[in-house]
């Protein structure tokens, strides 16, 4: 599998200095390599030369190899397939890099689906089923398919012209209100069930058009006492006190990080 957000560069040689004082030996080694890379340029220039031009370039090459997945829909299994279509809206956490893409899946006499998916080592799939199903707050899960001992592929809903919490502007004080109380209800039923998120911060909440709320992100997720902070957790976030690298993910935390939302005045 081969995930493409950035150049990938591999090291072929080691550093050749071109301001020392050298000796004939150390200018042959360098003349050797220019030699070398004006070989490779008029080989690429040939190959390129030679290639059919089009409209648009192809994508398919840069996504996953796994375009298909077990899921259950109404208690019945079924094989989907996958079509990938491009990467969700790039923001300030994940800058284009995080193997998250989106697509369509289409099961044999059903309707395709949007849908996103998602290659993680860890994910919470309990606590999203939990509020998917006590408040409809989340994704619908597809399916689940382990791919390795630290990956696994985690098919979701696409919700639908969703706006992310931290692209609101003005809002009415009425509209706001309604959001808050989906908040707090989102708190009580993640406290009531010992569930933790562990990101519950605006760029993790999208909004419906009909303004419902929908939690995303549950890669921390878990139970409480049992899952830890990311040791690469960004520290230039402002996080809840005791929230750190390999930390426990502490029901108070979720609870401060929601609290901080609801009080936050988009009016």
């Amino acid at each position: 599998m081969l995930f493409v957000g950035r150049p990938i560069a591999q090291k072929l040689t080691r550093t050749l200095n071109l301001d020392l004082l050298v000796n004939e030996d150390y200018l042959k080694e360098v003349s050797w390599f220019f030699q070398c890379i004006r070989r490779g340029i008029t080989k690429l220039k040939t190959y390129y030369a030679q290639l059919r031009r089009v409209d648009e370039p192809f994508d398919e090459n840069f996504y996953p190899v796994h375009t298909q997945i077990a899921i259950k829909k109404d208690s019945v299994d079924f094989i989907a397939k996958i079509q990938y279509d491009g990467w969700p809206e790039i923001n300030e956490d994940n800058l284009g890099t995080r193997p998250v893409f989106s697509g369509i899946m289409t099961v044999e006499g059903q309707e395709p689906e949007a849908c996103i998916i998602k290659f993680v080592d860890l994910y919470g799939i309990a606590v999203q089923e939990h509020i998917v199903t006590t408040l409809g707050a989340a994704p619908k899960i597809y399916g689940v398919q382990r791919l390795s001992p630290t990956l696994q592929m985690v098919v979701m809903e696409k919700i639908a012209d969703g706006e992310r919490l931290i692209e609101l502007g003005h809002v009415t004080e009425q509209r706001w209100n309604n959001i808050k109380a989906q908040l707090r209800e989102l708190a009580e039923v993640l406290k009531a069930a010992n569930f933790v998120h562990g990101d519950i911060r605006s760029p993790n909440i999208l909004l419906t058009p009909d303004d419902r709320v929908k939690l995303i992100d549950f890669d921390t997720a878990g139970k409480e006492g049992e899952v830890f902070y990311p040791a690469n957790i960004n520290m230039m976030i402002d996080w809840p006190e005791g929230v750190g690298p390999g930390k426990l993910i502490r029901t108070v935390h979720d609870q401060v990080m929601i609290a901080r939302l609801a009080d936050f005045n988009f009016s």
